[in-house]
């Protein structure tokens, strides 16, 4: 199973609630060069524990229900390294559709309803698995490469399929893009995820620059989103039928095979520079600490500080500004956990906290896919030495 010593760090791409997110590098394995998306989550108190152990199954069930989705993440590594849960999934852009919306371009009619038909798509195979994301908003929301956009970040997630009774957790989502059923604590179901498409969908129709007739339309289609009460609310797969989307073809649409409104390449970064913002977010003070490099990790042959900094705050433990934010540490094989402040220990000591503390026993991952790439590869090389 894969862990720390099989990737380097590459860059910081942005961070959570309770979780970093960084760009890797596989140095070992059949996948030796590949690029991935490692997010550590940062266990702070007795939610953080609940929504990691969530996102890690809700990932799981994609990577094996939906492995070719272009518009849901897939999970390629999971494991425990540096008292926090981690996970490595496909690697998009670094622009979230935020970026498109509030610093670069203004959309067209045409671009605002492929972008949304690659949401609704995104939505149908999510819903098709009850799973509710919870926690849609432009932020939430990433650029492929190929410039298409993808549904990420399942640490609000539900699997209603396995969850029966919802509890004060479970409704404290973004009150701002809340469905009202959630706002008044009624109900959580994937028609939630409509209304919060709706918000989305109006917040591109304000940065764009339209004609009347297909205004009329597109807003019809965002009233549709917020019907209530929330039982009337369309599903994905009744929004395709919508009239906005009389040009579309969905096969094209779920296989990607359409031209994006916008490129990745094309699209100017005007953010400060990663290790900037990384630093800014931790506070962090190079002149008043300077992070060890642990012998054993596969960063050791490295003497930038920069890059010694990054595999800290990807792996490590020592950094003050990481200890702030990880107020709960798991052992590497997931069988010990323990706080670091009376607040943090209270929490584990909760009864309904004992058996999502077991999960982390269990909590390494490999995805299938790699396993057949290494046996397809195994046999080339058998092959090649007959």
């Amino acid at each position: 199973m894969a862990g720390a010593d099989k990737f380097i760090v590459k860059r910081y791409l942005g961070k959570g609630a309770y979780s970093l997110v960084f760009q890797v590098e596989s140095i070992k394995g059949n996948d030796k060069g590949k690029r991935y998306a490692l997010k550590r989550v940062l266990l702070q108190d007795a939610f953080s524990i609940r929504i990691a152990v969530r996102e890690r199954k809700i990932l799981e069930r994609i990577a094996k229900e939906k492995p070719n989705s272009l518009h849901l993440p897939t999970l390629f590594y999971s494991f425990i390294h540096g008292g926090s849960p981690m996970l490595v999934t496909e690697l998009f852009s670094k622009f979230t559709l935020t970026d498109i919306l509030y610093n670069f371009f203004l959309l067209t009619a045409t671009d605002i309803i492929l972008y949304t038909a690659d949401l609704v798509c995104g939505l149908e195979q999510l819903h098709s698995m009850q799973i509710a994301h919870l926690d849609l908003n432009e932020h939430n929301i990433l650029l492929s490469p190929s410039g298409h956009l993808v549904i990420s970040d399942f640490d609000r997630a539900i699997d209603l399929s396995v969850t029966e009774n919802f509890d004060y957790f479970d409704f404290s989502s973004n009150v701002y893009r809340a469905a009202p059923e959630v706002q008044q604590k009624v109900a959580v179901t994937t028609k939630a995820d409509i209304w919060a498409l709706g918000c989305i969908v109006l917040a591109m129709v304000e940065r764009s620059v339209f004609e009347d007739d297909p205004l009329i339309n597109v807003s019809d289609f965002i009233h549709w989103c917020q019907t209530s009460p929330y039982v009337d609310r369309p599903t994905a797969e009744q929004l395709k039928k919508h009239n906005i989307f009389n040009e579309i073809n969905w096969d094209y649409i779920e296989s990607g095979r359409y031209c994006a409104p916008l490129l990745t390449t094309s699209i100017p970064s005007i953010r400060q520079k990663h290790l900037d913002r990384l630093k800014r977010h931790l506070n962090y003070n190079s002149e008043n600490r300077n992070p060890y490099i642990p012998s054993s990790s596969s960063w050791a042959t490295v003497a930038n500080k920069d890059e010694s900094f990054l595999y800290e705050c990807a792996f490590g433990q020592i950094l003050t500004h990481i200890k702030y934010r990880q107020l709960i540490y798991l052992s590497d094989n997931g069988t010990e956990i323990q706080g670091r402040t009376s607040h943090a220990r209270k929490a584990l000591s909760h009864r309904d906290m004992q058996l999502k503390i077991k999960y982390f026993e269990n909590y390494k991952f490999e995805n299938p896919v790699l396993q057949v790439v290494q046996t397809k590869t195994d046999e080339t090389h058998s092959q090649q030495g007959k």
